[in-house]
C-alpha cells in the first residue's frame, strides 16, 4: 500500500496486503465495473432496511458475503480482498491529487476488504444496518456499519511495535450528579 496519508489499514494481514491482485479486477475498466456491483448491492441493502419492512438488522460478516454473492453476478470472493489495494493502485496510477473526492469509494473497497478478509471462522466483525443512522430528528440515513467485535484486531500492531503500551480511557461530557 506504501506510504499514501489515508490509504493504509492496519487491520489488514501483511499476506493479503502482499499478494498479486486477482486478473479479474487487474484491468482498470473490470475493477471499476467490480466496484458498481459492489456499489449496487450496497444500495439494495440500504433499500430494504430502509423501507417499510426493515428495521435494524445484523448479520455476520459470512452471512453478508454469502447475500452479496449471490445477489450479484460476482463469481468469486478472492478479489473482494483486493479491493482495497486496487483502488489505491488506481488512484496511484491516476496520479489523484484530492483523494477526499473518493472516501466514500474507498470506505466501500476498505469495508469489502475486510469483509471478506475476516469472514472465516469466529465472526470478528458483526454487519449492522440501521434504517436511520442520522442524529436529526426526521431525517432518513440509512447506514452499514462494519462493528469490529475483536479488539486485538486494532490493538495488535502497537503491541508488536512498542514494548511498553499505556491504555487510557476518558469521556467527552461530564457525569451529571
Amino acid at each position: 500500500i506504501g506510504n499514501d496519508v489515508g490509504l493504509e489499514s492496519n487491520a489488514l494481514s501483511a499476506d493479503v496486503l502482499n499478494e498479486a491482485v486477482p486478473g479479474s479486477i487487474r484491468r482498470a475498466e473490470h475493477f471499476i465495473a467490480f466496484m458498481k456491483k459492489i456499489v449496487d448491492h450496497l444500495k439494495s441493502r440500504l433499500r430494504v432496511v430502509s423501507g417499510p419492512s426493515g428495521g435494524v438488522q445484523s448479520e455476520t460478516p459470512l452471512a453478508f458475503l454469502h447475500k452479496m454473492m449471490t445477489s450479484t453476478s460476482l463469481t468469486e470472493s478472492k478479489p473482494l480482498k483486493f479491493a482495497y489495494s486496487r483502488l489505491s493502485s488506481l488512484l496511484r496510477t491516476l496520479e489523484v491529487t484530492n483523494l477526499d473526492e473518493f472516501y466514500a469509494l474507498t470506505d466501500v473497497a476498505d469495508f469489502v476488504t475486510l469483509l471478506s478478509t475476516y469472514s472465516e471462522g469466529i465472526a470478528r466483525f458483526a454487519i449492522i444496518m440501521e434504517p436511520n443512522g442520522s442524529s436529526i430528528p426526521g431525517a432518513s440515513d440509512p447506514v452499514i456499519q462494519l462493528a469490529c467485535l475483536d479488539s486485538s484486531l486494532a490493538i495488535a500492531p502497537l503491541f508488536k511495535r512498542f514494548g511498553s503500551v499505556v491504555i487510557t480511557s476518558g469521556t467527552l461530557s461530564p457525569i451529571h450528579l
